[in-house]
This record gives C-alpha cells, sequence and structure tokens, in this order.
C-alpha cells in the first residue's frame, strides 16, 4: 500500500470515528438529562468525546498532506511563471545578437529549466537569426534545451549552414550528429549532396546515406528507405550520365555493401567499375608505397617459364579461407619448407586486376622484420597465381582461442606488444596491413615456451598477410560484386566501413583483438557492426574480468576511439603505453 493511499484510509476512517463519537455525544445528551449520577454522565460523555478526538487525529495527516500540495503548486507556478519570463528574456536578447548576456543568464537560472524546457521555438527559427542561435546553442548546456534537430532541419533546408560553419568538417559532423532526427527528410540528404559538391567532397556523399540506410534498416522503416534508396540511386544515375563514373560508383558502393537489391544497383556497379577502368590507368591511381625502396627482382618476380610443381614438392593442404587454398610444401633446391597460397580464379576474370594486386603484392614483399611472415615469391602461372611464403610450424590466435575461453592477461599483452613491433615496422614503410585479426596472427612453436622464465625467442609471434587478404577481397568485390565479410567487419575500423583506411585503422583493429584475446569475446557482435562501434556498444573489461587492471580498461577505450584524433598515434605508442603495465 501507498503512502498516498494510507493517508486516505486514515481519513475516512478518521470521519467515521468522528460521526459515532458526534452520535454517541447526540445520544447521551438526549437520554441522559435526567440522570443523577455525575460519574455516569462523565462517562458516557467522555464514550462519545474520544472517537471525535480519534477521528480528528486520523484526518490531521490528509489536511497537512492538501497543504503540502497547495504548496507545491504554488511553487510549480512561480517556477513556470518566472521560467516563461526567462525565455522571453532570453529569445529578446539572442534577437538582438546580445548572445554573451542571453548565455549568462540562462546559465545563472538553469534550474529554472528541467531536461529539455528551453525551446528553439517558430519565433526564432523564423527570426532567421541562425548564426546568433547557433552562437548560443554552442555556449549553453544543450541538456536543457529542446528542439535542437528541428532547428538543424530549417537551417539545412534554408541553406544557411555555410552563414554558420567555416569548413566541411564542421558540416559534416552537423549532419552526421541529427541524422536519426533527419533521415525520413528528402531535402536534408538533397543538401547533403550539394554541400559534398560544393567543398569537392563528393566520396563523402555515401557516409550520410550509408549511416541513414543502417538506421532504417535497424528499424524497419519500410517506406521511407525506399524514398531515400530512390534519391541515392537516381543521384548515381545522373552522375553516370555526367560522366562522373567515380562518384556514381561510390553510391552505388553502399547499395553492394550493405547487400541492397534495389533495381539495377548491382549490375550498373559493375558496369561502372568496367567504364573506370577503360578511362583511367589503375596503375597511375596507387598509393606511393615507398620509392627509394628497391625491390630484388629475385624476391619478388612472376614467374612464368618454370612450372610451380618442378619448383615446389606440395605435400598437404593446410587450410582454406577467403583468398584461396593453403598448402605445405618443399622448395626442391633450398630444401625448405615453405607455405603456398593460391589465390582464387575468380582473380583471373580481369587481367588489370591481376596485374594490380600482384603489383601491390610485390610491394609488400618488400618487408623484412623478425614479426612478420616473409614472402618469398609470388608465382604467375596460367590463370593461377600463387603466392609463396615463409612456412611457420604452429597456430593462429583465432586457432587458439577456438580451444580456451581467453587467453592470460599476460601472454595477451605479450601477442599485441610483439604486432605492435611488426605494425611499427610495416608503417614505417607506409604499409597498412588493413585486416589485424586473430586470424591473422600466427603463434610460433618454438623449442622453448615464450612465456618461459629463461628467455622469449625473437619472432615468436608473426603477422601474415600484410595488406595482401583486404586487396584481394577489395578486388574481388570490384570484380564479381560479391562482398566477402569473412568475419572482418567485427574488427574493421569504422572508416574502413566506408572504404577509408589509415595507419590508426590497425591499432583500431588491434584494439578489437586484444579485446577478443582477454575477454574471450568481441566487444562489438553485429548485424550492424557500423552502428556499435559508433555508439561503443561494448561491455567493460571490469564487467567480463572484475581482477583485469583499469589501465588495460583505458588502452583499449583509447585503441577503440571513433576520432583518429583520439587513437594512438602510432604503433610505437601504443607499444610505449603496454611496456608501462606491470601484470
Amino acid at each position: 500500500m501507498s503512502k498516498k493511499d494510507l493517508i486516505e484510509d486514515l481519513f475516512t476512517t478518521g470521519c467515521y470515528f468522528f460521526l459515532i463519537g458526534l452520535f454517541f455525544l447526540i445520544f447521551f445528551s438526549i437520554f441522559s438529562t435526567g440522570s443523577r449520577d455525575k460519574e455516569i454522565a462523565r462517562l458516557r460523555f467522555l464514550m462519545g468525546f474520544m472517537p471525535i478526538i480519534l477521528g480528528i487525529i486520523c484526518m490531521v495527516p490528509f489536511y497537512i498532506r492538501i497543504q503540502r500540495k497547495k504548496h507545491q503548486e504554488n511553487l510549480i507556478k512561480q517556477k513556470i511563471n518566472r521560467r516563461e519570463a526567462l525565455k522571453n528574456e532570453i529569445k529578446k536578447l539572442i534577437l538582438k545578437n546580445e548572445i554573451d548576456e542571453a548565455v549568462s543568464l540562462f546559465k545563472e537560472n538553469v534550474n529554472y529549466f528541467d531536461y529539455h524546457n528551453f525551446s528553439i521555438d517558430d519565433e526564432l527559427i523564423k527570426s532567421g537569426k541562425y548564426k546568433e542561435i547557433y552562437e548560443f546553442l554552442s555556449k549553453s548546456p544543450s541538456n536543457r534545451i529542446s528542439d535542437i534537430p528541428i532547428f538543424f532541419r530549417n537551417l539545412i533546408e534554408a541553406k544557411k549552414e555555410r552563414e554558420i560553419f567555416s569548413n566541411y568538417k564542421d558540416i559534416k559532423k552537423m549532419f552526421i550528429s541529427y541524422s536519426s532526427e533527419f533521415y525520413c527528410v528528402s531535402d536534408i540528404h538533397k543538401r547533403w549532396v550539394e554541400t559534398c559538391i560544393d567543398f569537392n567532397r563528393k566520396d563523402e556523399i555515401m557516409e550520410f546515406f550509408y549511416e541513414s540506410v543502417s538506421y532504417m534498416r535497424r528499424d524497419k522503416f519500410g517506406m521511407r528507405i525506399t524514398e531515400i534508396l530512390d534519391f541515392y540511386y537516381n543521384k548515381a544515375v545522373e552522375f553516370e550520365e555526367n560522366g562522373d563514373y567515380k562518384t556514381a560508383s561510390v553510391i552505388l558502393g553502399v547499395f553492394v555493401s550493405q547487400d541492397i537489391k534495389y533495381k539495377d544497383a548491382l549490375v550498373r556497379y559493375q558496369k561502372l567499375l568496367k567504364k573506370l577502368e577503360k578511362e583511367n590507368d589503375e596503375s597511375k591511381k596507387m598509393k606511393e608505397k615507398d620509392l627509394n625502396q628497391v625491390v630484388d627482382p629475385n624476391l619478388t618476380r612472376v614467374v612464368s617459364d618454370e612450372g610451380i610443381n618442378k619448383k615446389y614438392e606440395f605435400i598437404r593442404e593446410i587450410g582454406q579461407g577467403g583468398m584461396g587454398i593453403v598448402y605445405e610444401a618443399k622448395d626442391r633446391k633450398l630444401n625448405r619448407k615453405v607455405a603456398i597460397k593460391k589465390l582464387k580464379e575468380e582473380l583471373s576474370i580481369n587481367p588489370r586486376e591481376k596485374k594490380r594486386f600482384i603489383e601491390e603484392a610485390q610491394n609488400v614483399a618488400i618487408l623484412n622484420h623478425p614479426n612478420i611472415i616473409s614472402i618469398y615469391e609470388i608465382v604467375e602461372e596460367g590463370k593461377d597465381v600463387y603466392i609463396v611464403f615463409e612456412f611457420i610450424d604452429g597456430k593462429t590466435v583465432n586457432e587458439i582461442l577456438a580451444n580456451v575461453d581467453r587467453i592470460k592477461l599476460e601472454k595477451a599483452i605479450y601477442i599485441i606488444k610483439e604486432v605492435c613491433k611488426a605494425l611499427s615496422y610495416s608503417h614505417s614503410k607506409n604499409i597498412v596491413h588493413r585486416d589485424i585479426k586473430p586470424s591473422n596472427i600466427m603463434i610460433a612453436n618454438p623449442p622453448v615456451s615464450p612465456f618461459d622464465k629463461e628467455g622469449i625467442k625473437e619472432g615468436f609471434v608473426k603477422v601474415m598477410d600484410f595488406g595482401i587478404a583486404r586487396e584481394l577481397k577489395d578486388t574481388l568485390t570490384r570484380l564479381t560484386g560479391m562482398v566477402d565479410t569473412s568475419g572482418t567487419f567485427a574488427y574493421m575500423a569504422p572508416e574502413q566501413h566506408l572504404g577509408k583506411f589509415y595507419k590508426s585503422s590497425d591499432i583500431y583493429s588491434l584494439g578489437i583483438t586484444l579485446y577478443e584475446m582477454i575477454c574471450g569475446e568481441l566487444p562489438f557482435k553485429g548485424p550492424d557492426f557500423l552502428a556499435q562501434k559508433r555508439e561503443l556498444a561494448y561491455k567493460s573489461i571490469k564487467e567480463i574480468i572484475p581482477e583485469a587492471p583499469g589501465e588495460i580498461e583505458k588502452i583499449i577505450s583509447k585503441c577503440l576511439n571513433n576520432d583518429l584524433e583520439k587513437r594512438y598515434k602510432s604503433a610505437d605508442e601504443l607499444l610505449d603505453e603496454l611496456e608501462k603495465l606491470k601484470i
């Protein structure tokens, strides 16, 4: 029973007692007028008077409650009146362009404004004082202000955002921040596209599109998603008709990456890629990897005069993956074990793409580091392409995790530190791995355990598929239109979902890998990985491992920061942080 119900019941009981006592008093006063016994008369009086007293006592809490309620209502009315007066005063100051005074008045009386009480209403919006309103918003506590998305929507529809924001980055932040509020408004998407074109950022068009589609698919907005898909599809067709094949392919790339079967988007996307091939020389578009490096032609040559079976003895198949089939083999001349990866046959569909991939693999083959699996040569035989690389007798971290709940913290830290050394070296050569994950980290089987007190064998941890795995997947996507996820989405940095990558993207993936090793589970489980990553929707390490040191939580949190500027600047910086840990 609530306090309110108890007070009401007491009041009802008190009324009954009062009426009963009153009845007794009247009754005894009528029928005991002739009584000569004063004691009996006094007793009868008490019998009537006591219920009245008891009834009044029971009714007191109800009376107090009524008075308190009236007092609270008066306070609320006073607060509302004061708040309305403050609102009007603040609006007048904003319209007079006295922003600092308006902000100062708002902050001084912020207690009068509960959650979202101050509204950016029609009066302010219709005034056209967008710059002044935005300046007020940027300086005031936004959690006390309502209708901010409506203000931004009006701002964009009025095409006034250029008057407020001095650069593209701020405009982009504003669009993305409020995308969930704007997804059903076609004018917002039009303005986003126009803004990207104005700033010569056509490749950014897909970001808002991707965000909107992910949001609406998650919340099942069928009609609205069709409208937006139609808008972007028609925009891609318009770009294509104007000869801008690159921008058209970027937009249609979202349809492909999201597996959206809409009209002829997939077919048109594949045709656009062929047009781009004819229009541009793909080799000129390759990023400069290290022009001063001289690649040993004997190390990474394309062999066609000597068959793969003549030079190498194939022993057994080790496994199959997204890139192709891996074999254990023996170099007949050098009498050493090697691993040979036969790449997927789809690579031979387009000779230009095949050549591009082989050149990319040759650039990666310059890497020579104890923590990186060495590539010996790339062999091209007919339509098939083979990569011959160092054979490591051991297991991947992924295979180890399949047999244990989680890897001990000290061992996980050791592995990550070794990977940091590999990344530090590759990044110094301007080569980004792009596909760091447990299945690409190999743990060799040395004679002595690396965790014994005697010491740690150099090169025990080996990183493989530097840039090659991701490059092959991208190449196959361009050729076939099929997106090969292979579990990689869980480890990709947010910017990689949008087709971009940087050195800090490897740091992000390494943070995911460290989390999985010590927690035994992925931080982001999908299916909408990008949304989860942007919202940082993952369990705290302390929830899973209460005894884990707080420094680990901070390290992983910095690795998984969505803002590239707030992540570790380099693998060396992350390595230094890990070296400071006392475990």
